[in-house]
C-alpha cells in the first residue's frame, strides 16, 4: 500500500503555501515602496532571491526604479550590507 495521494496533496499543499508566501513578500515590497521605503522593499526582492525565488520582468524593473530612488535619497547604490 502507498500513501501516494497523502504525499501529493502535501505537495500541493507546501507549493500553495510558498507560492502566498512569496505573493506576500511581493505585496510587501511593493507596500514599502509605496511608503518611500525602497532600502525595505529591495530587501524583500534580494529574501525572495536568497530563498531561490526568481523575480520575473515586473519586479526585476521595480528593483531598477527603487535603486534609482534609493541612490538618490543616499547618493550610493550600496543600500544592503
Amino acid at each position: 500500500m502507498t500513501d501516494e495521494p497523502t504525499t501529493i496533496a502535501r505537495t500541493h499543499a507546501g507549493a500553495r503555501r510558498t507560492r502566498d508566501a512569496v505573493l506576500r513578500a511581493l505585496e510587501l515590497a511593493d507596500a514599502a515602496a509605496e511608503r518611500g521605503e525602497h532600502a525595505e522593499a529591495l530587501a524583500w526582492l534580494q529574501t525572495l532571491e536568497a530563498i531561490g525565488h526568481r523575480l520575473d520582468p515586473v519586479y526585476e524593473n521595480k528593483r531598477a526604479s527603487w535603486l534609482k530612488l534609493q541612490d538618490q535619497h543616499t547618493g550610493c547604490s550600496e543600500w544592503f550590507g
